[in-house]
């Protein structure tokens, strides 16, 4: 069963990716994305990330999930309007954004129950900052996740090894509850048949992957926790440490540079690993290579946080050992691209 699968999985992608190259539906005709011009693409790459993962919710996952696939499309419709450059303004893709994640929020009852934090649960308690707040903790994601979906397989490599941890977890560990098994497997099959694709550069996520796949694994963790109370929601916050902390250090980052927050640029951490490496290795596949990099490191993170799921003083120890280890690198390689 779990073969037809696979084939189905990746005869649709293929499917989805012809018709894109024939009729150039889903394809960056300006590509005008700054911080993505380091790919070795032409100038028209084909952005099928999204289309291919709805797909894939819309024929396997049950009648349970109607409201996920409906929220979904429209925000898989306006990372398209983004890729084609219907809409073209940050500022206005993030009003849109809150908009919908709102909605969403509100409508599907979804909430952050706990962080630990006495006088900020006690907050989290009333109606209206619960649903600030988890919209606020959705948006860094979905725009987290478009900042580090600069390297072929980076970004979705990433998604397979967050979900993974959590579909390993209910594997080993008789005290997690995972209700959601089957829509697990599906989603992450989908997600390796995709990054193999990714990794070497036949097709990509674009804006619409990114927001569509960072909202999906969003949904996924919120429930996921709250089923799981006894977890350290700091377990939670690791697994997505990676693309959260790069929004805000983009964003403190800019504001200190005086450089526009709302403009594109390729000085985030993965450029410099990029730049770093193009220096030392000759290959077609460097930028691939700096994705594996990033992905080893954070594998080696979480597969260490898994002894540690209810213990949140280990999470927030690794959590600000990642953010130590992070900023050293990047002042170490900033500076040697300046020096270059």
């Amino acid at each position: 069963m779990l073969i037809y699968k696979i084939i189905f999985l990746t005869l649709l992608l293929l499917f989805i990716l012809n018709i894109s190259k024939k009729f150039g539906i889903l394809r960056d005709e300006v590509f005008s994305s700054h911080h993505k011009k380091i790919t070795n693409i032409d100038n028209s790459p084909v952005l099928i990330g999204g289309v291919f993962l709805f797909s894939c919710i819309l024929f396997f996952f049950s009648n349970n999930f109607v409201i996920l696939k409906i929220f979904g499309f429209i925000i898989l419709v306006l990372g398209l309007f983004s890729d084609k450059n219907i809409v073209q303004e940050p500022k206005l893709r993030i009003i849109f954004q809150i908009l919908i994640l709102i909605v969403f929020v509100i409508f599907n009852k979804l909430q952050i129950d706990n962080i630990r934090i006495e006088f900020f649960d006690t907050m989290l308690q009333n109606k209206y900052f619960n649903i600030s707040f988890t919209v606020f903790c959705f948006a860094i994601l979905l725009n987290g996740t478009n900042f580090i979906d600069g390297l072929n397989g980076l970004a979705i490599g990433y998604y397979i090894l967050v979900l993974s941890a959590i579909f390993y977890l209910n594997s080993i560990n008789s005290d997690v509850q995972l209700r959601d098994l089957v829509e697990y497997e599906i989603l992450i099959y989908c997600m390796i048949i995709f990054f193999i694709f990714n990794f070497f550069g036949k097709c990509f996520l674009g804006d619409s992957g990114a927001y569509f796949i960072s909202f999906l694994a969003g949904f996924f963790l919120i429930k996921f926790f709250n089923f799981n109370l006894y977890l350290s929601p700091y377990f939670i916050a690791l697994l997505l440490w990676y693309p959260a902390f790069e929004t805000l250090f983009s964003l403190l980052r800019r504001f200190t540079s005086k450089f526009s927050i709302s403009e594109a640029d390729n000085l985030h951490l993965h450029h410099l690993v990029l730049f770093s490496l193009k220096k030392k290795i000759s290959s077609n596949y460097v930028n691939s290579i700096a994705s594996v990099i990033i992905i080893i490191y954070n594998f080696l993170i979480i597969f260490v946080s898994l002894d540690f799921i209810n213990n949140s003083k280990i999470m927030i120890f690794l959590i600000i050992f990642n953010i130590t280890n992070y900023l050293l690198i990047y002042k170490y390689l900033s500076k040697l691209k300046l020096k270059n």
